[in-house]
């Protein structure tokens, strides 16, 4: 089952390959038309993941961070980045909107939340610009007839985190609550926060004129927020009267920043689950993760076995995974299936020769015939080595 690329409630879709849908739910990329706080219409890219079934559901606005690259970064990114985390509120009964807001990816707008060099930021103008693109986004989806109007959540990682508690400034119908993963901005490099000060200021700015709840993760090693700097913000904030929870965790792999925008649904999930039921949000799966009836090849190393595995595990799309004689080649989340295959032959022909894509999204790429359910001889024992490997769910892009 595809979504049709042509016209859709919101205007002409982007040129993109059709997604990967999901059983009980419904997978759409849009371009999703706003109207600003100046008047102004723009379009914003928005992936939206939402249960199939008839009914009104709770409103998510996921919220991406700002990508490393300057122009280029900015112009590279796109929702389906964050499709897993939206597949796992989708699949709990959330209607899930990754918008993308200006400057970004295909929206429509020029880089409107540029803080200013290093040395004269101005925090408070961009909260209330990338702010003005996430409730604008609220306005819209809440006319939607499968959206409850009356349940809305906000969440957010880093920049995207920002944004989310400068939309719930405008303190949007129906909201029930903010989720901050190492929310800030203006880190110009490896531990440095431009004029932090003045991200301080700003935050406690934002805590006079917020009045949902929030939660607020960081973990200790996140190398663009440190818990000094978080917690300060969190004062300030609070220090205005806004309701909140500072959430500070230990240390997750190499940079804790990456918790939300990397980690695996089970790191992160139980930090978000306690805030969410005391908010009266659903928290229990109603659409479980249907295993890919997928099996490796026959003549698959072991090593590219227990990758395929992984790659059958992890629950997203656009995804693809290719294998040669000696390495593979495994990625997901990219902005279409076709670039999934690209993306995927190019990591798996940087070590092995005579690379096939073998998987796209959780189907047998064209031309696969399946494979035994038995693999012979030389390969029996890796096939028994995969199988005993119960391996956590992937990020959504790993490159060799």
């Amino acid at each position: 089952m595809t979504v049709p690329i042509g016209t859709s409630p919101y205007g002409e879709r982007p040129p993109v390959a059709p997604l990967g849908q999901v059983p009980n739910l419904i997978r759409e990329l849009v371009q999703l038309p706003v109207t600003l706080a100046d008047g102004s219409t723009v379009h914003l890219e928005t992936l939206i993941t939402r249960p199939a079934e008839p009914g009104q559901f709770p409103l998510l606005i996921l919220s991406h961070g700002t990508p490393p690259g300057g122009a280029h970064g900015r112009a590279s990114l796109n929702p389906m980045r964050m499709s897993n985390q939206a597949l796992a509120f989708a699949r709990r009964g959330y209607a899930v909107a990754v918008v993308t807001r200006r400057g970004y990816g295909s929206s429509e707008g020029d880089d409107a939340e540029y803080t200013g060099g290093c040395g004269h930021r101005d925090y408070e103008r961009s909260a209330r610009v990338s702010g003005d693109d996430v409730l604008s986004s609220v306005r819209t989806l809440q006319r939607e007839p499968w959206v409850d109007p009356r349940r809305l959540l906000l969440i957010g990682h880093s920049a995207g985190g920002l944004a989310s508690l400068a939309a719930a400034a405008g303190r949007p119908s129906g909201l029930l609550g903010i989720v901050s993963f190492a929310g800030g901005r203006g880190s110009d490099g490896h531990d440095n926060v431009c004029q932090s000060d003045r991200l301080v200021t700003a935050m406690g700015e934002l805590g006079r004129r917020v009045r949902a709840p929030s939660l607020w993760i960081y973990a200790a090693n996140d190398h663009t927020f440190s818990q000094e700097l978080s917690r300060e913000m969190a004062v300030a904030y609070a220090a205005g009267g806004a309701p909140m929870e500072f959430l500070g965790i230990p240390a997750y792999g190499e940079d804790g920043h990456l918790l939300f925008s990397r980690g695996r649904v089970d790191q992160w999930w139980p930090l978000v689950a306690p805030f969410l039921t005391k908010l009266g949000l659903p928290t229990e799966i109603v659409h479980a993760v249907e295993p890919p009836p997928l099996r490796p090849a026959a003549n698959m190393s072991s090593a590219a076995r227990q990758a395929f595995e992984g790659y059958l595990a992890a629950d997203t799309f656009e995804k693809a995974f290719a294998y040669g004689a000696t390495w593979w080649g495994s990625v997901g989340s990219q902005p279409s299936t076709t670039e999934a295959q690209e993306r995927a032959l190019r990591s798996c022909r940087e070590h092995s020769a005579d690379c096939i894509v073998y998987a796209v999204n959780n189907s047998y790429a064209p031309g696969i015939t399946e494979p035994p359910a038995v693999a012979p001889q030389a390969g029996a024992q890796a096939v028994q080595a995969a199988q005993q490997t119960q391996p956590a769910q992937a990020p959504p892009s790993v490159a060799h």
